[in-house]
């Protein structure tokens, strides 16, 4: 199955927690390709340093409920801890889309907040524009192109 997953950290060395994470991820899986990393502002709590994203397009023989275990399995392994008060993220993995479309405790994909997020949808665009990851089946670029987030991105 191919997911598109969006990658950040805001800890120490984040763009290095990046490519961490990306390369965990091959454990589990093909990370086919990947956009370029970007220093984006932080969303909702804006006393966060900003962050380091990037996005993949993902590649793995593991449904969406095992597979959010993983990444949150990954996130751990890096030193994330899972509460609200924790603002610095060594790494921070959302599974953006995905060829399926699923609501469950655990994962919902698309991910909620996607048409939202400009520092989710610009790498997106970068890897497949024409890729219908929206929850109504539009494009990463038509998103992005209705998307209302004047948040600073900037790519690295």
């Amino acid at each position: 199955m191919v997911y598109f997953l969006v990658i950040g950290s805001n800890f120490r060395f984040p763009v290095s927690n990046v490519l961490s994470g990306v390369h965990a991820l091959n454990r589990f899986g093909e990370v086919e390709s990947r956009s370029s990393l970007y220093v984006t502002e932080p969303v909702g709590r804006k006393y966060q340093t900003g962050f380091v994203n990037g996005a993949v397009k993902y590649a793995s023989y593991l449904k969406p409920d095992r597979l959010i275990r993983v990444l949150k399995e990954i996130e751990k392994n890096m030193g994330r801890r899972f509460s609200s008060a924790v603002i610095h993220r060594p790494l921070d993995i959302d599974v953006a889309a995905a060829e399926v479309r699923v609501k469950s405790d655990l994962i919902s994909i698309p991910h909620p907040g996607l048409s939202a997020r400009r520092f989710m949808l610009l790498p997106l665009c970068e890897l497949d524009p024409g890729f219908p990851g929206g929850e109504g089946g539009e494009t990463f670029r038509e998103l992005l192109d209705r998307c209302r987030d004047a948040s600073e991105v900037v790519r690295i």
